[in-house]
Order: C-alpha cells, then sequence, then structure tokens
C-alpha cells in the first residue's frame, strides 16, 4: 500500500495570498469565513501537481488582484512537502512573468509567462516534474480518492461503471448460467458468442421470420385470384355434347362425299388439313401459355432467392468485431502480465530471512547459502508455475480470437457474395421479364407446317369450286358449323384447364400455411430463447450489483434500470440508504464519497489527502485511513488551522 501525505504547503502570491505556509496531520481542520482562502489551499495543492484548480480548471487566476487587475512583477510560488510511505520528497513549482524591450522602446513589455518546477529544490524540466507526480500518484486517480464528491459528481457514470467492474471483475456466462438452472439452454447458445451477440442473432433472425410470414397472406391472397370458380361439371357436359354433334357432322360429311367421289376426296382433304391446322394453333397457343407460366414460375422463384439472399446482408458484424477487440485486449494484457512475471526477481537484502529464530542469531554463511538456495528454488518454481498458467491462458485467448476472425471473415465473405448474386438474381428477373412482355405482344408462333396446310386447303378449296351450288353451300354450312363447333370445344377445353390451375393453386395455399405455422413455430421458439437471454442479463445484474456491493459498507451501486417492455439498460447510481446520490443531503454525500474512496483506495493500494470542503455540516464521517483535510466555514476573518 503506498500512503501519501501532505507535511506542509508554502504558498506565495497565489490567488490573493500573499504569503501562507501550513503543516499538516493526520486531521487537519483549517477554518474561516467565506473569501479568507481555504478553498485557496486545495487549489495550490491541485495547482502544484497537475495544473488545474479544485474546479479542474486549467485557466484559472493565480495571480494576485487589485482593482480587478493583476499586480506584475511578482513570482507566483507554491510549494508542498509529501511523505510517501515515510519518504518525504518536496516539489515546487513558481510562475513568472516575462518582460522584454523591444527594439526602438524605452520601456519593458510583458510577452509571456514562464514556470519553473523544481524537484527537492533542485531545477528540472516539465516532463521531469510531470514525470515524479505521476509516479507518486497519476491524475484521473488522485481526483477520485482526494474529493469524497468527484466519484459520483464528476465523472460519467459509463466511467463509473467502468471503475467499478475494473474492481470486481466481470462474471462469466458459465458462472452466471450455474447461478440459474434455468438458463441451461443458453449453454450451448454461448459456447462461441456472448449474450449481446446472440440477443442481436435472436433479434435479426426473428426479424427475418417476421417479414416472411407477412409475405405469406400477400402470396396466399394471390393464388386466390387466380382461383376461378366455375361449373366444371357442366363444362365437360357441353364439351361432350359438342364433341358428339362433331362426330355426326363428319358422318354427315362423309355421306356428301360419296355423292362426288372427287369432290368428297378434296374435301375430306380439307376437313384433315383444317383439323390438322385447328390442332397446330392449339398446340401454339398451349406452347406459349405454358411459357408464359414458365416465365412466372421463375421470376417468383428469382425473387424469393433475393430475399433469401438480402436477410444474409442485413447480418451484423458489429458484435464479433468487437470480440475480436476484446480478445485483442485480453491478449495485451496476458502479455503485460507475462512480462511483468518474467521481471520478477528474488531479493535477498532482508537479513531477517537469515537469522534463527530460535535464538535470533545470524545463521553461519553455509546456512546462508543453504537458505537462499532454498528461497530461490522455491522462487524459480512458483515463478514457473505462473508463467506457465499465462501463457496457456494466453494461448487459449489467441485461439478464441482466431475463432471469430474466422466466422467474422466467412460472414463478410457470404455478405459480399449475397450482394453479387443479388444483383446477378435482379439483372436475371429483368431479362426474364422482358423475354414476358415480348411474348405477350407477340402472337403465338405457328410452325411452318401451318403454313403449308393452309395453302393446301386453299389450293383444294380451288378446285371444288366447279361443284354444284347445293352441295357446295351444304358442304361449306356443314364446315363452318364443325369449325364453329371446333372453336366452341376448343373454349372449353381451356376452361377445363382451370381446373388444373385451381387444383395447382389449392396446392400452393396449403404449401404456404404449412410454411407459416412452421415460420410461428419458430418465432415462439426464438421468443423463447430471446426471453432466456433476458432472463440472462437480470441474473447477472443480480450477480454483479452484489458483488460489487459487497465492497461498500454504506453505499450501494445501481448498475441497470428496468424499462418499461421489460428489458434493461446499463447505468451506474449510488444509493444512500435507498436514496439517489443526487438527492441525499450534504452529510449523507461526503460519507458515502469517504465510503467508496475507502473502497478505491484498498483496490488501487494507495492512500492521498482528502480535502473536505463544507466539513461544518458533517456531524461525524466515517473513518478512513487517508489524511483528512477538513475546509470549515466559521466567524474567523483570517485562517485558522487547528
Amino acid at each position: 500500500m503506498k500512503d501519501l501525505r501532505l507535511d506542509s504547503l508554502h504558498l506565495q502570491n497565489f490567488k490573493g495570498i500573499r504569503e501562507l505556509y501550513l503543516e499538516f496531520n493526520e486531521i487537519t481542520n483549517i477554518l474561516g469565513g467565506n473569501g479568507t482562502g481555504k478553498t485557496t489551499i486545495s487549489d495550490a495543492f491541485r495547482w502544484l501537481c497537475f495544473d488545474k484548480d479544485s474546479a479542474d480548471r486549467k485557466d484559472f487566476e493565480i495571480k494576485t488582484l487589485s482593482n480587478g487587475a493583476p499586480i506584475h512583477g511578482l513570482e507566483h510560488s507554491v510549494t508542498g512537502v509529501m511523505s510517501i510511505n515515510g519518504k518525504k520528497t518536496t516539489l515546487q513549482k513558481i510562475f513568472k512573468e516575462k518582460w522584454t524591450k523591444p527594439r526602438g522602446k524605452a520601456e519593458q513589455e510583458l510577452t509571456g509567462h514562464t514556470t519553473e518546477y523544481l524537484i527537492n529544490e533542485q531545477k528540472v524540466s516539465m516532463s521531469e516534474f510531470k514525470k515524479k507526480v505521476d509516479s507518486i500518484i497519476e491524475e484521473p486517480l488522485f481526483k477520485m480518492i482526494t474529493d469524497p464528491m468527484y466519484f459520483n459528481r464528476d465523472i460519467k457514470w459509463q466511467e463509473r461503471r467502468r471503475v467499478l467492474m475494473a474492481i470486481i471483475g466481470d462474471v462469466k456466462d458459465e458462472q452466471v448460467i450455474n447461478y440459474n438452472p434455468e438458463l441451461e439452454p443458453l449453454r450451448a447458445l454461448l459456447a462461441d458468442t456472448d449474450i449481446e451477440a446472440l440477443r442481436k442473432i435472436l433479434s435479426t433472425r426473428k426479424k427475418g421470420y417476421n417479414q416472411d410470414t407477412q409475405m405469406i397472406p400477400v402470396r396466399i391472397d394471390e393464388c386466390n385470384k387466380s382461383i376461378q370458380e366455375m361449373d366444371f361439371k357442366a363444362i365437360r357436359k357441353s364439351l361432350e355434347e359438342k364433341e358428339f354433334e362433331v362426330d355426326e357432322l363428319e358422318k354427315e360429311l362423309t355421306g356428301l362425299s360419296l355423292q362426288d367421289k372427287e369432290r368428297t376426296e378434296k374435301s375430306k382433304r380439307v376437313m384433315d388439313l383444317t383439323i390438322k391446322m385447328n390442332r397446330l394453333e392449339r398446340e401454339a397457343e398451349m406452347k406459349k401459355f405454358q411459357k408464359a407460366r414458365e416465365l412466372d414460375d421463375k421470376i417468383f422463384l428469382l425473387n424469393s432467392e433475393i430475399k433469401r439472399y438480402e436477410r444474409v446482408k442485413e447480418e451484423d458484424t458489429t458484435s464479433l468485431e468487437k470480440s475480436i477487440e476484446a480478445l485483442e485486449k485480453e491478449i495485451k494484457a496476458k502479455r503485460e502480465e507475462w512480462t511483468k512475471e518474467q521481471g520478477e526477481i528474488l531479493d535477498f537484502s532482508n537479513e531477517h530471512d537469515f537469522t534463527c529464530p530460535t535464538c535470533r542469531q545470524l545463521l553461519p554463511a553455509q546456512g546462508i547459502e543453504n537458505k537462499k538456495q532454498e528461497m530461490l528454488d522455491n522462487f524459480n518454481s512458483k515463478k514457473a508455475k505462473v508463467l506457465k498458467r499465462i501463457n496457456e491462458e494466453g494461448l487459449e485467448l489467441k485461439k478464441r480470437k482466431m475463432s471469430v476472425e474466422t466466422r467474422l471473415e466467412n460472414l463478410r465473405a457470404e455478405k459480399e457474395k449475397a450482394t453479387e448474386i443479388i444483383a446477378q438474381k435482379e439483372k436475371e428477373i429483368g431479362e426474364v421479364q422482358k423475354e414476358k412482355e415480348r411474348d405477350e405482344k407477340e402472337p403465338a408462333k405457328l410452325p411452318d407446317e401451318y403454313f403449308s396446310l393452309n395453302n393446301e386447303i386453299k389450293a383444294l378449296e380451288k378446285d371444288t369450286e366447279e361443284a354444284s351450288e347445293g352441295s357446295k353451300d351444304l358442304l361449306e354450312r356443314k364446315l363452318q358449323r364443325k369449325k364453329d363447333l371446333q372453336k366452341e370445344i376448343d373454349g372449353l377445353k381451356t376452361e377445363l384447364r382451370q381446373e388444373e390451375t385451381n387444383k395447382n393453386m389449392q396446392k400452393r395455399i396449403e404449401d404456404l400455411s404449412k410454411q407459416e405455422r412452421d415460420l410461428a413455430a419458430k418465432i415462439a421458439k426464438t421468443e423463447g430463447e430471446e426471453f432466456l437471454a433476458e432472463l440472462f442479463v437480470k441474473t447477472k445484474v443480480e450477480m454483479l450489483e452484489g458483488s460489487i456491493n459487497k465492497r461498500f459498507s454504506s453505499v450501494r451501486f445501481k448498475l441497470f434500470n428496468t424499462l418499461i417492455n421489460g428489458g434493461i439498460e446499463d447505468c451506474c447510481e449510488a444509493l444512500i440508504d435507498g436514496v439517489p446520490f443526487s438527492d441525499a443531503n450534504h452529510a449523507a454525500k461526503i460519507n458515502a464519497g469517504l465510503d467508496i474512496i475507502n473502497s478505491l483506495c484498498e483496490y488501487y493500494g494507495v492512500t492521498a489527502p482528502i480535502f473536505i470542503d463544507g466539513r461544518e455540516s458533517v456531524n461525524e464521517i466515517i473513518h478512513t485511513q487517508s489524511q483528512i483535510i477538513n475546509l470549515i466555514v466559521s466567524y474567523d476573518k483570517e485562517l485558522k488551522v487547528a
């Protein structure tokens, strides 16, 4: 434990005090009315060490003023004598004006200021002086353990929380799970990540499930719109009737052809060719319809793939990057710990180690050598074990870092690949859409055979023009009727194809409904895991607050706020008998600050003088190992030390 005591302060021309010499005891009371310079004493000590006043200001007026203006030509100095574990050190800082005589002018002008630094009455540079002060105590720690109000009033809650967490160390995930058996399912989930990363993963996963779920009703609605309610039984009956009529017409046409064999044969040929042409027309229309269906299915599948890869792009890499950064800090700490341990040497300077425990006499030379060898063997054995442990822990941290880096690299590669794939799929959709639009504008493509048949029919019809008007008219009426019937039959068959479409859409709706149920189950599972994650954090909160509060006698710290939605957020607020520090009275704040200082001093292994401003309003303060300097408002017109 480093024990820092302020033995004396000597102020000259400092903030209105012409000259003042003070000696300090274990407890020193400095009394005086308002404006007599009590706070100036604290300002002087802080300025001597850190170039700041007690309000943490660098730019404050050091010079002695007269009618509001500084008195020139004076040296302003503070000299402090401190004891560090009983060894005295004298620090002095002198602030001077710098006067120069410009060329061509009779009088000197003030052109700046300079500061001299002395350690044990020897002049040193500013950097040497600062290095010496830092070796005694660094400024941030000095502020925390010399001012009871500083920790809770001037430090941001995030920094307060960091300091408290450093004191107790973080609680490992495994400890939290062991503490609460309900959290056992999280053990596997936290094997390769931390709780914050897991919560983000679960949130992203549920978001994706919800997005997929929202799309399903839209797709079902599209399927329902494609379903047409029709009387397919009546359509089939009508189709049978018309096909029967066509068969009868064909018989009649065959009869007419017997009257004129040649004309009949030609007519039959025309009829056959017409049927064949009609078939070719239907096949062309069917191919066009089928191709349109295939293009729609292709666009649907491409859009589904784009959504899947968009979810890959949305995955967050921040948690993995933070994990790597944290592991690098731990690895660095292990290297520093190893270096420190490696540099430890055994000190044989204590003669007490080589005296006989019975007679208190110094051991003989051989006994001393044996004792030294025994001490050295024990020291080296212990040191080797510690170095081995540090090395093993460092290797384990490196393995964990490599694992997280591999996951991060894979995720980034997947995200980059997803961007390329999405662009490619969107390009493919555009091409398919263009192809679909072109096909819709163009009529069904008829084969060359169709046009050949048409030409042949025209030739045959020309040959039969000489047939009798009656037979010709009758034949034409029969053929026209058959052609009309054939068109009606084709229309009925097209309507019947809707029945197959309805079946396909019903099957698609069933598949989408099953997918919706599966997504609901996945959402329920994810929400259950989110609940466990929240329970994990709340359990960890309970453990952390319990561990921290054991370090303090009266102060309790609240490290987390519970939100309206049941979640929690980080905070760091000191409580005094359940009352927030900011709402407590001055006396309670002072004693709470001293309680905190006691714990900080124990953790950092150092004590320093505590300046208690407004001590007159505190009846009794708690015990502390630090030196106490009470600044007390009294009716004394000049400073009084008691």
